[in-house]
């Protein structure tokens, strides 16, 4: 289902897996997920009731997909609007760098801004909208995916990161925003060889932890 429809197009899964770890599932793409809470095998009240919220969802979705299209020029759909799109990789530490690039140009430019959280999907989400050719140019300012791909990392990229823009000749800066760090979950889940260096806790569910100078 990821591969056969586009992104915008409403797509849905209701599975007992939708409350564990998705990303496998969803990937770079707007997949929905619904908990169906009990295991899908045979039927009773309860599972009716959330196969029928399902059907609700999709129908809905679906009608607004639907009045969209009615609405837009298919044309206009994929090119914005006229404008030039434009997709920029953030990460928390370059954050106030995307949040005044995307303010520049904004105000300077008549272009559209696609700002790609660089958690993994991230940076897969932009580059298969580079594929499907709905991004101008590309500002790659967040490499942090890359050094997990390396170092062992929770949000590594694929081994063909940054080939798709070159492939369709888009314009694209690549820098190195957050290349100093290699990004894990948990503080337990950190590699062992990482476990001397500065580490860095969030609130939740992450940590990252320092790369040397020479490692950079």
């Amino acid at each position: 289902m990821r591969d056969a429809v586009p992104l915008g197009l409403s797509k849905l899964i209701v599975s007992t897996v939708a409350s564990g770890g998705t990303g496998p599932v969803v990937g770079e793409t707007d997949m929905s997920l619904m908990y169906s809470v009990v295991d899908i095998a045979g039927t009773n009240q309860l599972l009716c009731e959330i196969l029928s919220n399902a059907a609700g969802a999709i129908a809905g979705m679906a009608f607004s997909y639907e009045r969209r299209l009615a609405r837009e020029n298919p044309r206009t759909m994929t090119t914005g609007r006229g404008r030039t799109r434009i997709g920029i990789t953030m990460f928390g530490v370059t954050t106030s760098c995307v949040d005044n690039v995307r303010r520049h140009l904004e105000s300077h430019y008549d272009v559209e801004i696609y700002v790609f959280h660089a958690t993994r999907h991230g940076g897969k989400s932009m580059e298969r909208l580079v594929e499907e050719g709905r991004l101008d140019a590309i500002l790659d300012l967040t490499t942090t995916e890359i050094c997990d791909l390396l170092a062992g990392g929770n949000m590594r990229a694929d081994p063909n990161r940054l080939e798709a823009a070159l492939k369709r000749g888009v314009p694209n800066i690549i820098s190195v925003g957050a290349a100093d760090m290699v990004n894990f979950g948990p503080l337990e889940t950190v590699s062992p060889c990482y476990k001397h260096r500065k580490l860095y806790k969030q609130p939740r569910r992450y940590s990252h932890a320092n790369l040397r100078h020479r490692m950079c």
